[in-house]
């Protein structure tokens, strides 16, 4: 009977003590029993980060934590049951770093497993619009409006021959100048913001939408004033390659501009009714009709056409050509639109023409001429001129005055 006594009182004592002990051992077994979690970035604007996790085994919730990188130690940021934390107020293009630590929580402890880190990555906005500025012939400027966040931005263009965008460069200022282009074509570009993160990864905003840019025609070259007269010339220039034609502006005096006067498809204008003696400013471009507008480059300097003034004719007062001094008087009726009058003379006629007098008062109505040398028969012209900013402009010459040594007729009758 005492043997039996003693068994039960050791059978009621073994539950109490399994309970010690279990009670004892109870935060090992917790603490080996918190699960673990996998994170992951699953959002992103320019000024926040998602992130979610999925755990396995036993997790009650989750503390978030957040790198601080002056003091170099994590800082909470709390404690939820959820599966998905937001993080706001961010800067863009910015990398930070955050831990997912899970917790087990039982019999009023918590215990905390191990906790995993994740890099994530704020956005940076597209270049909203690009334009284009300094245009030349065989280059231009894109310019853009810079992009918070951003450190670099990658320049595309679109190459013809693969039929796609090809990454060109990249550069750090918000503008690209490109060069050795063609005249009078059109080019596509795209560009795309770029930040680089504290490790080193690339973030990449969306590329901008596809921009046309354009370059112009080659300027006009050697121009040449052609068929001069009294009332009109002829303009001709070099063609430009690529050109769909030429714009003439002319100056208006009133207006104090130049104002267009004609588009051309070929490279030559010609001009009527004008005065004699007048002069005309022109500037000349040539142009392509890019994207239904048409696109000029670069403009010549002014240009200044004078029309031929007006000649006067020589009439033969008194001389004899073959004297011994071979003087001759002539006269002629002034001309008051010019500036002077030159006097030419030779002994065969158009050839061989000498300059005899040069005379700067338009006034003048009369002088005595001597020959370049003694013949019987002389032939004179005059030549009006008007003094321009560009140099002389010369009339044509008159038609001839012919003199010849007088009969024995004449002089008899004169000395009679």
């Amino acid at each position: 009977m005492k043997q039996n006594h003693f068994s039960k009182q050791r059978l009621l004592c073994l539950p109490l003590v399994l309970c010690m002990l279990l009670s004892l051992l109870a935060p090992f077994a917790a603490a080996q029993s918190v699960g673990t979690v996998k994170v992951k970035q699953t959002a992103k604007t320019t000024r926040s980060v998602t992130i979610s996790w999925s755990y396995s085994g036993s997790v009650t919730k989750c503390e978030l934590l957040r790198y601080n990188k002056e003091t170099k130690k994590y800082d909470s940021l709390g404690k939820t049951s959820k599966t998905a934390y937001t993080l706001k107020k961010l800067e863009p293009g910015e990398d930070y770093v955050l831990a997912v630590r899970p917790l087990l929580v039982s019999g009023g402890k918590t215990t905390r497993g191990k906790s995993v880190k994740i890099r994530v990555y704020t956005a940076i906005n597209a270049v909203p619009k690009i334009r284009q500025t300094e245009t030349t012939d065989n280059s231009h400027v894109l310019n853009w409006k810079k992009i918070n966040g951003a450190e670099k931005y990658e320049v595309y263009y679109y190459n013809t021959a693969d039929k796609k965008f090809n990454l060109l460069g990249e550069t750090s200022n918000d503008y690209v100048r490109m060069v050795n282009l063609k005249p009078a074509m059109l080019y596509q570009y795209r560009i795309r913001a770029i930040s680089i993160a504290s490790d080193g990864k690339r973030i990449k905003a969306p590329a901008s939408a596809t921009f046309t840019a354009y370059t112009v025609p080659g300027a006009v070259k050697n121009v040449k004033t052609l068929d001069l007269t009294t009332t009109g010339y002829r303009l001709q220039w070099d063609a430009v390659t690529g050109a769909n034609g030429y714009i003439v502006t002319k100056f208006n005096e009133e207006s104090g501009k130049y104002e267009e006067l004609t588009k051309t498809a070929t490279p030559s204008l010609t001009v009527r009714e004008q005065a004699p003696g007048s002069t005309a400013y022109y500037k000349i471009c040539a142009y392509a009709t890019l994207q239904d507008v048409n696109r000029c480059g670069a403009e010549t300097d002014p240009l200044p056409v004078t029309t031929k003034p007006e000649t006067v004719k020589p009439v033969f007062v008194s001389g004899d050509p073959s004297s011994k001094k071979h003087k001759v008087k002539i006269k002629w009726t002034p001309n008051d639109k010019v500036d002077g009058y030159r006097i030419f003379a030779t002994d065969t006629e158009g050839k061989n023409l000498t300059m005899v007098e040069e005379i700067k008062l338009a006034t003048a109505k009369t002088i005595v001429i001597t020959l370049p040398k003694k013949c019987d028969k002389a032939y004179i012209y005059m030549q009006t001129y008007i003094v321009t900013d560009h140099g002389r402009v010369y009339s044509d010459y008159s038609a001839p005055l012919v003199v010849s040594k007088p009969t024995e007729t004449t002089t008899t009758a004169k000395s009679k």
